[in-house]
């Protein structure tokens, strides 16, 4: 087995070309992407975000995630070292997915967006004829 370090990644602030229409601080949330034969898998980091303030949508191809958190400090900060702010992630995506199917889960500030692949676009094994 090998030792692996724990790397602490730094919190990425959105650059868009546009405005943006609501106000504060947005992040890009950590995302993996994954594939296999039947669909792909997006698992985004957005923690603190609650179900309630989290929006999935589709239009035009293009998914996107928004999620806010909100946090009332209990009595007077000290000190803020976890910066409180919003999510937002934007994919493009091609006419390769069912898009009636698809489905997410929330579980502890770990989002799982599951986009199956359509029928027509999934290998398929060729029966091989003898004489």
């Amino acid at each position: 087995m090998t030792d692996k370090k724990i790397i602490q990644k730094e919190k990425r602030k959105v650059m868009t070309k546009g405005e943006l229409t609501t106000e504060g601080i947005f992040f890009t949330p950590d995302t993996d992407i994954c594939e296999d034969d039947n669909k792909v898998v997006i698992i985004a980091d957005m923690p603190g975000v609650k179900k309630e303030s989290l929006d999935i949508t589709l239009e035009n191809n293009e998914l996107k995630i928004t999620g806010s958190v909100k946090y009332d400090y209990p009595g007077k900060s000290l000190l803020n070292q976890y910066q409180i702010g919003n999510y937002f992630r934007k994919f493009s995506l091609s006419n390769v997915f069912d898009w009636e199917k698809i489905n997410a889960n929330l579980i502890d500030g770990v989002l799982k967006i599951e986009l199956p692949k359509s029928d027509s676009i999934k290998p398929k094994k060729i029966a091989i004829k003898t004489q």
